[in-house]
C-alpha cells in the first residue's frame, strides 16, 4: 500500500496536474481501484455544482466519459432530477454538505438485504442501468465553507474483493487522498491566497508533522516525543496556520511536498 512518500514522489514528478492525478490514479488502481475521480471544489449551494463555473479542477470521471458530458450539460438543479441514472446525485450532495467521513456502499449488499429498505431501489438503479455495484466517496475538504472535495471510487464487478479491499484500508484510503489533494494544491496553487503564508516551521512543528507522517496518531506523537497531547495539538494548530492548511492531513501533505520534512 502506498506512503506519504509515494504520493509526494507521485505529485514531485510531475510537470502538470493531470500528470500528477495519472500516477495517483495509476497507483490506486494498482490497489484494485480502478474507477476513480477526484473533484477539488464542488459549490455546494450551485444547483448542479459538477457544472458551475465555480467548480474546481476534476480529475477521472465520475462514472465515464459519456456520463461525465451528460451531467455537465445538465441545467437545473440535480437534486430533483428524476431521470434514474441522475438519482444518485442526490445522497451524494446531501452527504458531501454534512458529513466528513468516508461513506462505503456495497449495492450488492442492500439489493440482498431482507425488506425494502429506503436506499434499494437506487441499489438496483446503479447496478442494473449503470453497472456499478460498490461506491465510495472520500471528503477531502470541510463542508462549512460551501466547497467540497471529494475522492470517489466505484466497483464495477459483482465481486466480493472490492468491498473487502475499501472495508480494510478504508481510513488509509480516506488519509491517501487528503495527502494528495494538499500536495496538489501546494505545488499548483488554485486560489490566489495558496501558498501566501509562512512556511518557516519550527523544529518541534518539523518533528510532530514528520511524525503524523509516519502513521503516527496523536498519543503517539505526544509520547515519542515525550511531551503533552495538548502540546502536540498545538504545535500541529502553529503549523498548520503556517501553512494555510485546513486539516492536519494537509499541513503534513504541504510541508511534504515543499521538502520541509
Amino acid at each position: 500500500m502506498f506512503d506519504v512518500n509515494q504520493i509526494a514522489d507521485a505529485v514531485s514528478g510531475a510537470k502538470t496536474p493531470d500528470a500528477a492525478w495519472k500516477t495517483f490514479s495509476d497507483q490506486l488502481a494498482a490497489e484494485g481501484l480502478g474507477r476513480t475521480a477526484l473533484h477539488s471544489a464542488l459549490p455546494l449551494e450551485a444547483e448542479n455544482p459538477f457544472a458551475s463555473e465555480r467548480t474546481g479542477r476534476t480529475f477521472g470521471a465520475i462514472w465515464e466519459p459519456a456520463y461525465d458530458r451528460r451531467v455537465r450539460r445538465y441545467r437545473g438543479d440535480v437534486r430533483t432530477a428524476a431521470a434514474p441514472d441522475l438519482l444518485h446525485l442526490r445522497p451524494t450532495l446531501k452527504f458531501l454538505g454534512v458529513s466528513r467521513s468516508p461513506l462505503f456502499i456495497d449495492h450488492r449488499e442492500v439489493v440482498a438485504s431482507r425488506g425494502e429498505r429506503v436506499f434499494k431501489p437506487l441499489c438496483r438503479i446503479m447496478i442494473g442501468e449503470m453497472g456499478q455495484y460498490q461506491g465510495l466517496a472520500l471528503p477531502l475538504r470541510d463542508p462549512a465553507s460551501g466547497m467540497a472535495a471529494i475522492l470517489s471510487a466505484w466497483g464495477d464487478e459483482d465481486r466480493s474483493e472490492f468491498s473487502a479491499y475499501v472495508k480494510a484500508h478504508l481510513d488509509l484510503l480516506h488519509l491517501a487522498g487528503h495527502y494528495f489533494l494538499g500536495m496538489l494544491d501546494a505545488k499548483w496553487p488554485a486560489r490566489s491566497d495558496e501558498g501566501s503564508g509562512s512556511n518557516d516551521l519550527s523544529e518541534r512543528e518539523r518533528q510532530v508533522l514528520s511524525l503524523y507522517a509516519r502513521g503516527f496518531r496523536t498519543a503517539g506523537v505526544a509520547d515519542h516525543l515525550r511531551i503533552s497531547e495538548r502540546s502536540t495539538n498545538e504545535y500541529v494548530t502553529r503549523a498548520r496556520r503556517k501553512l494555510r492548511a485546513r486539516t492536519r492531513a494537509e499541513a503534513v501533505a504541504r510541508a511534504t511536498i515543499l521538502d520541509l520534512l
